[in-house]
């Protein structure tokens, strides 16, 4: 009997050895700052070819359906990329203390949701957690940061952002933008580069960085992120007599703010890559009188009345500056590349092009025309000429309905 028990015992030591040496182990559950594995589905970061994607902002967001609607629209038009914009807030300025309002921001499943489903239409999908201000005092802004406890404000974003790596990992997000206009942070290099290390521990896909675009040379970090991400929002009448300067006027503008963004660009190197590619994290223009020189300013005045015109001529400007980097006849290696991409803002699911549409949305606009015009496929010959494309239309209502 004992020589038996003796067998059996044996016998299950030799099972438990080779299960042990079978199996992979489950992780331990992270806490905190625990680093996690990253998705080995982001783990290759080349890109095939500079992004043409599309903004949408999920603020404010009840109906999740129209945005998944949306994706559809936009991949069929042509778009190939998406990327998410979603708030955090803080009370004003001061405040150290950034949190998640459910009743201003969808839940996390549904920004999965919405980026899931991109990828199932072949998208490129990135992620942009932007901080908004629940009480700002004045004219604050993410910008005019100034908390009372830099040391506490930091702890609180890191948790914030550590919450977007999760989602950007659940969605399989191609790209995660690491912070957005946060230009009195943009000094602390020291704490930049620990939380993009950070970031980089849990997370495989491309990093990137939104600041506005007269601030991208300031950002000392940009060596340790995958792209330069800047907010296109330049003013393009600087020199001109009226504030809708004419198509040759704006092509010579473009012309100008491109030299510089690619001179600055080439500077940017560490291998690999041997710079790193300007990434537009939003191009858009409202459908405002003064949308060419302050296309950031949507804020409505009294009596103004809506001017698609001038939406479609700033959509059409960009367009004609940098088409042939986005759209290169011969792409190269993303390693070769000035440009990353763009996305344009925003998409509107529930846009309407009529007279009372200021915002920065295209449907039923003459920028929509422009947009379909220069997507078409390679195979057809359009005219993308930038006095076509800026000078599409003048006519506030052409285009509308499409």
């Amino acid at each position: 009997m004992y020589r038996n028990l003796l067998y059996c015992a044996f016998l299950l030591w030799g099972i438990s050895l080779v299960a042990a040496a079978l199996s992979p182990g489950l992780p331990a559950e992270p806490t905190g700052d625990a680093p996690r594995r990253p998705v080995t589905a982001n783990a290759d970061k080349a890109a095939p070819r500079p992004l043409i994607g599309y903004a949408i902002n999920l603020h404010n967001v009840r109906d999740i359906q129209p945005h998944l609607d949306a994706i559809d629209e936009l991949a069929d038009m042509g778009i190939d990329s998406l990327q998410v914009l979603t708030p955090v807030f803080q009370t004003n300025g001061a405040s150290t203390r950034i949190v998640f309002d459910p009743d201003q921001a969808p839940a996390n499943q549904d920004i999965i949701r919405v980026l899931r489903r991109a990828k199932e239409r072949g998208m490129t999908t990135a992620l942009m957690p932007t901080v908004l201000f629940h009480r700002p005092r004045g004219n604050e802004w993410r910008g005019k940061i100034a908390p009372d406890e830099w040391d506490a404000w930091w702890k609180s974003y890191r948790q914030v952002i550590n919450v977007f790596v999760d989602v950007a990992n659940e969605a399989q997000a191609d790209m995660l933008c690491v912070g957005s206009e946060l230009v009195s942070t943009e000094a602390q290099t020291d704490r930049w580069v620990a939380l993009i290390a950070h970031v980089r521990q849990r997370y495989a896909g491309r990093l990137y960085y939104s600041t506005v675009w007269n601030s991208y040379h300031k950002p000392q970090f940009w060596s340790h992120l995958d792209m330069i991400g800047i907010c296109a929002y330049f003013d393009l009448t600087v020199g001109a007599d009226s504030a809708i300067p004419d198509a040759p006027f704006l092509a010579r503008r473009w012309r100008d703010i491109r030299e510089l963004l690619l001179a600055y660009a080439r500077q940017q190197q560490r291998p690999p890559p041997p710079q790193r590619p300007i990434l537009f994290t939003e191009v858009g223009y409202p459908s405002l009188p003064w949308a060419l020189r302050e296309p950031y300013n949507y804020i409505l005045k009294p009596g103004v009345a809506a001017r698609h015109d001038v939406q479609a001529m700033g959509l059409g400007s960009f367009l004609a500056a940098w088409g042939d980097l986005l759209r290169p006849k011969q792409p190269a290696a993303e390693k070769e590349s000035p440009l990353a991409g763009a996305f344009f803002y925003s998409w509107e699911p529930r846009g309407t092009g009529d007279a009372r549409d200021y915002g920065y949305g295209i449907k039923g606009k003459p920028a929509l025309s422009v947009l379909r015009k220069w997507l078409k496929p390679p195979n057809v010959k359009p005219d993308v000429s930038p006095v076509s494309l800026i000078g599409a239309s003048t006519n506030p209502r052409d285009g509308a309905g499409e």
